[in-house]
């Protein structure tokens, strides 16, 4: 009895093998490749070119008070820049619905009234104009900006989900 299944063993484990290396060598699947080539003196990291900022959940009656949620860091980082033909450097265009009447604030979809805020070099952005130039060097250079959220200008916040989106282009000078 204790050799059947020992033999019973052996060829359930063989079989098991034998299923494992035919399963190995089945399958099929597809590796797409993409990109663009720009004129531009320096390309944008893809890591940057398209983000997602999570502020995850922020106490209503912290932003009625006037407070803002947690800033969270909006790096927009620039590769293989040859800077030595610019004078100024880069200014970006950060374009999206703003709120009514004030456009530092991109309003956000949903039912919350809230807003975002963009922060770089010291002054909130405006949406629709490009910023200062932002002096850059040959190689990589990250542009540091800051984003938190807020209640927007002249609504009263409300709980529920949001979203925004923020749009922006490059000028080279």
């Amino acid at each position: 009895m204790k050799l059947i299944k020992t033999v019973m063993a052996s060829a359930v484990a063989m079989a098991l093998v034998s299923f494992g290396a035919n399963a190995a060598n089945q399958g099929q699947g597809v590796v797409n490749f993409k990109g663009t080539v720009i004129d531009a003196p320096c390309g944008i990291a893809q890591e940057s070119a398209d983000q997602s900022i999570d502020f995850g959940q922020i106490g209503k009656s912290h932003l009625a008070n006037g407070g803002i949620s947690v800033m969270k860091d909006v790096d927009i980082k620039l590769v293989n820049c040859n800077a030595t033909s610019l004078a100024k450097g880069v200014s970006l265009t950060f374009t999206g619905n703003t709120v009514n009447s004030a456009i530092n604030e991109l309003v956000t979809a949903g039912p919350t009234n809230t807003a975002v805020v963009l922060n770089g070099y010291g002054s909130d952005i405006t949406f629709g104009t490009p910023t200062d130039f932002v002096k850059l060097s040959d190689g990589d250079n990250t542009l540091r900006f800051k984003s938190w959220v807020k209640q927007a200008s002249g609504k009263t916040v409300a709980e529920g989900d949001f979203t925004a989106v923020a749009n922006f282009s490059l000028a080279y000078e």
